[in-house]
């Protein structure tokens, strides 16, 4: 299995979804959360800057991720706890994050 250099969530543009938080590990999308949506229009402005993902870029992504061996339903959970609760003892609080 391929090592998570880095994890991070962040608002980006989906095609046929609109502006939603989108789950990356080492730089590949591989699920979002369209539940989860900015509250500004400063946050939707940035996101819309960025390069839109489509629905066909994350399920590349997620495939390649669940090839390389990733267990993507527990590393969401994971991931969800440990970007809210920094300082905790997970095993993702040395990873290098952004949110």
């Amino acid at each position: 299995m391929e090592e998570i250099t880095q994890l991070y969530k962040e608002f980006r543009t989906i095609d046929g979804v609109g502006v939603c938080k989108v789950y990356f590990i080492n730089g590949i999308a591989f699920s979002f959360d369209e539940d989860d949506t900015p509250d500004n229009f400063n946050t939707v402005s940035i996101a819309e800057e960025k390069p839109h993902l489509t629905n066909e870029d994350l399920y590349r992504g997620s495939s390649y991720l669940l090839e390389e061996g990733f267990e993507l339903d527990i590393l969401l959970e994971d991931i969800n706890d440990d970007l809210y609760n920094d300082g905790d003892d997970s095993p993702y609080h040395k990873i290098p994050k952004r949110y």
